[in-house]
């Protein structure tokens, strides 16, 4: 029914031609609700056909517990990041100019374009790795990190659960390499879709078989086994698009024929927003 929902969809569109779009002229900073709200319709199209058509789950509704949790993370993450964005454009130059060096930056801008976004894939996720990594083993971070994992069913919308803290942290320390390394705007936009697109399908309920292709990028499979409460299994999987830095690290875990058999936290997190928020700090004074 999703599918020939999908299909009815864009036989209008076809039928009916393309709308007329005219430009807006901005005055000041805004935050972009407009593309939230885009960005919500699209992968709410593209990724629950995908769940429907492939699921790993089955018997998992769309509207699984929690998903109206799970939708004000999206949300309310979604606007943080252009919030994060305007602030990073206006204070980076300042902060980090001295360490921004014309030679590198002319190296990496006369690279071949794919070249450019594998370069901004790898620096990248080497720094995830490495602040995942210690999300995971300085105990006073996991609390932070611990509401990210507090989700008990992954779908599409699972991976938007992510404490504001670590939110700001993410994407404060991913953006100084991609800044000091000075790439073209086309690259950096495709790295963009790149990451937007990865970080829901690991997420999702989604069980195509990509084969040997798990080893080279992150797949549900490989990011489910980072989210599974099985002992094996735990502080795992850290990076985020590349496996091999697991593989190079030894955190690598991805069993050839199993998945999880359970998700969420040893220890059960508040199940509300507010609850949630609060919870790295009481978790601490306790």
């Amino acid at each position: 029914m999703g599918a020939a929902g999908v299909v009815a969809t864009l036989a209008a569109y076809f039928v009916g031609g393309s709308l007329e779009a005219r430009a807006v002229q901005q005055v000041g900073p805004g935050i972009g609700v407009d593309w939230m709200v885009l960005d919500l319709l699209k992968s709410t199209v593209i990724f629950i056909f995908l769940e429907k058509l492939l699921p790993k789950y089955p018997e998992q509704a769309i509207l699984r517990p929690e998903w109206q949790l799970d939708l004000g993370y999206f949300a309310l993450n979604h606007l943080l990041i252009g919030v994060l964005l305007m602030i990073a454009n206006g204070f980076a130059p300042t902060v980090f100019g001295w360490a921004v060096n014309a030679h590198v930056e002319s190296f990496v801008s006369s690279l071949w374009l794919p070249a450019q976004v594998l370069l901004l894939v790898f620096c990248a996720d080497l720094v995830q790795y490495w602040v995942h990594r210690a999300y995971h083993e300085i105990p006073w971070l996991w609390g932070i990190h611990a509401v990210h994992h507090s989700a008990e069913h992954l779908d599409w919308l699972a991976g938007s659960r992510t404490h504001l803290l670590q939110t700001i942290a993410d994407r404060a320390l991913v953006m100084v390499p991609l800044y000091l390394l000075g790439p073209r705007v086309e690259a950096l936009n495709i790295y963009v879709i790149i990451v937007a697109f990865q970080a829901v399908l690991i997420h999702s309920n989604f069980r195509l078989p990509f084969g040997p292709l798990g080893y080279l990028f992150v797949t549900p499979k490989f990011h489910h086994w980072h989210h599974s409460k099985d002992k094996p299994a735990i502080d795992t999987n850290y990076a985020a698009h590349l496996p091999v830095l697991d593989l190079l690290f030894g955190t690598f875990h991805m069993p050839k024929e199993h998945w999880p058999k359970e998700y969420g936290t040893l220890s059960r997190l508040p199940r509300s927003f507010l609850g949630q928020l609060a919870y790295p700090f009481r978790r601490r004074a306790s």
